[in-house]
């Protein structure tokens, strides 16, 4: 078997053994609860509610706050995956030989 297949079929069983281990990671947190507002807007007589408006307000706090412990919750998630840190480095590799 030559080189670039060992190598492509070991970087597709770690990725399926991270895809089993970040799904576990995933399973274990939940992601915070985003602000739900009562917005309803009318258009030609139908009423459309719109219970994510205050997201359009990246100034609003309490929007602020969410997408801070959002980011705060994906970072925490991203981290628990193991040896994602080497596949980062692997998949960079291949990515900066491709560009070459």
């Amino acid at each position: 078997m030559s080189n670039l297949v060992s190598t492509l079929l070991r970087n597709l069983l770690l990725c399926g053994v991270l895809a089993t281990t970040s799904s576990l990671a995933l399973a274990q947190a939940k992601p915070p609860v985003a602000p739900v507002g009562n917005t309803v807007d009318t258009y030609f007589g139908v009423k459309v509610p719109d219970p994510y408006r205050a997201f359009e307000n990246l100034k609003d706090p309490q929007v602020a706050a969410w997408m801070k412990a959002q980011a705060d919750y994906t970072r925490a998630t991203l981290d628990r995956i193991p040896q994602r840190g080497k596949l980062l480095d692997e998949v960079t590799r291949y990515a900066d030989a491709a560009s070459a």
